[in-house]
């Protein structure tokens, strides 16, 4: 009833495939051990910043701020863009950078936005997705944060910069496709941007292994960074 009331215009016994219709956007999630129990989501959108680039286009980071005890998965954002005038630009749907934010941790996006009628002048953001769940347990998920990042070190120029450091697997099992996400920020502790690398090797219990990533983010010069790292237990 609610798919059909936000598509009117849909007749749900000639549904084609690639046919678009609207969701309606969950409010809470339901942590699945007990369905009768709902986890609600406190994220919190945070440092949200537009960066114009020199083709006309612009960027819109931020990152989004876990403030509860529980985990949470697949964030997805609204963005609604405002002009000068206080007249509306637009929205914008996005996907956090990944996918598994624990208690406390923070996490970026970043949208480019190609086409408005205006000038951005402000950026209204909600969250519109995901859900939360209270443990990450190691018999039904085989996703896990066990990793420690050690000897960093930034290069930096006006641009962007090179990051290397070491990971190390401080779990008790091997772990396969590690994704390394970097959150970049600026002297006033703004997000400027991400980057993000794969590495290809699987990491063997307290196996370390070196890595080493070239950033340009839209924000520019970076002054500090917050790492976070996980991957899957094959």
């Amino acid at each position: 009833d609610n798919i059909l009331a936000l598509n009117p215009e849909v007749n749900p016994n000639l549904l084609s495939i690639g046919q678009e219709i609207i969701l309606p956007p969950p409010a809470t999630a339901v942590f699945g051990e007990n369905p009768a129990t709902p986890i609600p989501l406190n994220i919190e959108i945070t440092s949200v910043q537009t960066y114009q680039t020199p083709l006309g286009t612009s960027w819109i980071v931020g990152e989004a701020w876990n403030n509860s005890p529980n985990y949470v998965e697949d964030i997805r954002l609204e963005l609604s863009l405002i002009g000068e005038a206080g007249n509306d630009l637009g929205k914008l749907e996005t996907w956090t950078a990944f996918s598994l934010l624990s208690p406390g941790e923070t996490v970026p996006f970043a949208v480019l936005v190609s086409d408005t009628s205006g000038s951005i002048e402000q950026v209204q953001s909600a969250v519109i997705g995901g859900r939360a769940f209270t443990l990450l347990e190691n018999s039904t998920d085989s996703r896990t944060l066990d990793f420690q990042i050690s000897n960093v070190a930034m290069t930096t120029t006006e641009t962007g910069g090179a990051i290397t450091g070491e990971i190390t697997n401080s779990g008790p099992a091997a772990t396969d496709n590690i994704q390394i996400t970097i959150t970049l920020y600026d002297n006033q502790i703004d997000v400027t941007g991400f980057g993000q690398l794969t590495l290809e090797n699987r990491l063997e219990p307290n196996d370390t292994t070196t890595f080493s990533l070239n950033v340009a983010p839209p924000g520019g010069i970076v002054a500090d960074l917050i790492f976070h790292a996980q991957g899957i237990r094959p």
